[in-house]
């Protein structure tokens, strides 16, 4: 019979990725503990980009997604992690997934989604406005925390992580009446809701046709 794309795909992945082919002996306690300390410190990172993108500091910030930490320590430290059958169950190993563009025919997970969040902010950076930054590294900070929570026994508690903060929206900031908006600012969140309520209307015509 004649294979799928996927199925070729996957055979060649497994030849031709080192991080498909991570041997079974390999994989300790140790290795696991520090692959999941690894994810910990990736995060604080991202939670310093954060108040980057916040400040303007396009070209700190761009270093930083840059920096091995976010890019080769954490694909090497996930892809340990999604191999790690003698310690993480199915469903944890699920949750993590494995690198973007890299899934086969299998659920990607959290790592594909932190991958695709870090690609967009190095491509993107100086071009995004700072809240929309915010997004973009609020999908990056989510998904290492998901990570994390299906390898708690495994963390290193000398390195504390803060609790997640919910993202707040421009809108409802603006709403509130926040002082830090200019003009420009209040210009552009009435034209955004402008059109969300022009999609709505559209939305409700099409189904009373």
């Amino acid at each position: 019979s004649i294979r799928s794309y996927n199925e070729i795909m996957l055979q060649h992945r497994q030849q031709r990725v080192t991080q498909w082919n991570i041997e079974a002996s390999s994989i300790t306690e140790g290795t696991v503990q520090a692959s999941v300390a690894t994810i910990q410190r990736a995060l604080i990172l991202v939670l310093d980009c954060k108040l980057l993108a916040q400040d303007y500091e396009w070209e700190e910030l761009r270093q930083r997604v840059r920096d091995p930490l976010l890019q080769e320590q954490l694909q090497k430290s996930c892809a340990l992690l999604q191999s790690a059958k003698e310690y993480l169950g199915p469903e944890a190993r699920q949750e993590i997934g494995f690198g973007w563009s890299s899934c086969a025919w299998r659920h990607c997970g959290a790592f594909a989604d932190a991958q695709e969040a870090i690609d967009e902010l190095d491509y993107a950076v100086g071009m995004l406005e700072p809240f929309e930054c915010a997004f973009v590294i609020d999908v990056l900070e989510r998904s290492l925390r998901d990570i994390l929570d299906v390898s708690k026994a495994y963390q290193d508690s000398d390195i504390a992580i803060p609790p997640y903060q919910q993202l707040t929206r421009m809108s409802d900031m603006a709403d509130e009446g926040a002082s830090e908006f200019t003009n420009d600012d209040m210009d552009y969140l009435e034209a955004l809701s402008n059109l969300r309520s022009f999609d709505a209307d559209d939305d409700d015509d099409d189904g009373d046709e």
